[in-house]
């Protein structure tokens, strides 16, 4: 099979991605919040441990929940899955393979991807190997599965369908990547018999399931400036589609509300980030670039209310937990935000290190993955 193979230029352009990020990343003063109490009442139900944890290039390495199983993995390879309920470990596989991505759940399969491309499927009861099927490129996003069809994101721009039985590829999506993208993909959605798709390149497609064709593909940011550098409209957060809208947010540019159904953008905002965002029934929750929480009207976009007082921590994407907004950090807090006007009203640490990804909640219980490894399940206390 063909492979992928990164010219020298977009290893330099990378690079100088990463320098970039990482120049904005320091000498940052973390805000004081030592008068903010934790008022939030919480129940650690159990945890576990990945294993090594994620090592700085490994951004797809997020719990994942299905069937009263949690799966997790490592960079390292290994694999394991625990009951939802007890955190009691059921299997560990070790795949021998650097993972990248994963795992993905459902249809009784996990699904992890490779640096090297390899995408696997590992029996969810069991964690014996189903299927292994090579990808172009680098597996930075995590695989998706509906209807028995797996939903597979390269770092080269192309998007697979395959077969869950036998990992058969059934369709691609190929489109150009620009010189210089930020490192890692967004997530691809699959809703119904549709896949949303957020590209480096700016836009949101949506694509048939089944057969992999365009169904609609919508701008969200338009590439400014003269250089490269300039130009990064990445739609690197996971897009979010809810009650029948699809959300993208550009790295440098826009966050734009567009009607799954015909495509055509609802509303946009100069709201550029790429953590990642949240809704409820009235308002769409998007944290920015400087890591300050928006709470937007869904009808319009308009600004209800904005958070400041994170400012300058690192922010994953909001969660809507019963009556709370939640947002892990860095620091491996879990910060705990009212929708009704913004008011940061507690703060809970679940961990020792930075959790890099947004929690998982599943009926009522959030799931936080450290970079350490450590695995906590905890809910809100009843009163």
């Amino acid at each position: 099979m063909k492979r992928y193979n990164h010219t020298p230029l977009r290893i330099l352009a990378t690079l100088a991605t990463l320098l970039l990020l990482a120049a904005c990343g320091s000498g940052r003063e973390l805000p004081d919040l030592s008068d903010v109490d934790d008022t939030v009442p919480t129940e650690t139900l159990w945890t576990a441990s990945t294993g090594s944890g994620s090592d700085s290039s490994a951004y797809g390495l997020v719990p994942a929940v299905d069937d009263g199983r949690v799966f997790g993995a490592d960079s390292r390879g290994r694999v394991t899955a625990w009951d939802a309920e007890t955190g009691e470990r059921l299997w560990r596989v070790d795949t021998g393979r650097r993972l990248s991505a994963g795992p993905g759940s459902g249809a009784g399969l996990v699904l992890v991807g490779d640096r090297q491309g390899q995408l696997l499927a590992l029996d969810a009861e069991t964690g014996e190997e189903r299927w292994i099927s090579g990808l172009s490129s680098e597996i930075l996003a995590v695989p998706q599965i509906g209807r028995n069809i797996v939903v597979a994101r390269s770092a080269d721009g192309r998007v697979y369908g395959l077969d869950g039985l036998t990992g058969r590829r059934l369709w691609i999506h190929d489109r150009s990547v620009p010189v210089l993208t930020l490192r890692g993909s967004s997530n691809p959605a699959i809703v119904g018999n549709r896949v949303v798709v957020g590209q480096d390149n700016g836009r949101l497609v949506a694509l048939d399931l089944q057969e992999g064709e365009v169904i609609w593909e919508a701008p969200v940011s338009v590439p400014r400036g003269r250089s490269d550098l300039e130009r990064m409209v990445d739609l690197h957060a996971n897009p979010l589609v809810f009650r029948g809208v699809a959300y993208g947010q550009a790295y440098q540019g826009e966050i734009a509300a567009v009607g799954m159904g015909d495509g055509r953008e609802r509303w946009s905002r100069e709201i550029p980030g790429h953590t990642g965002m949240g809704a409820d029934g009235s308002q769409v929750y998007v944290v920015d670039r400087q890591s300050r929480l928006w709470a937007l009207d869904r009808n319009n976009g308009a600004t209800v209310w904005r958070l400041d007082r994170l400012e300058g921590t690192r922010l994953t994407a909001p969660v809507v937990v019963g009556e709370h907004i939640v947002l892990a950090d860095e620091e491996g807090y879990l910060n705990w935000v009212a929708p009704e006007n913004g008011d940061l009203v507690g703060r809970t640490r679940v961990a020792r290190q930075a959790i890099h990804h947004a929690p998982v909640l599943v009926d009522g219980v959030l799931y936080t993955l450290a970079a350490n490894g450590q695995l906590t399940a905890l809910k809100v206390a009843e009163d």
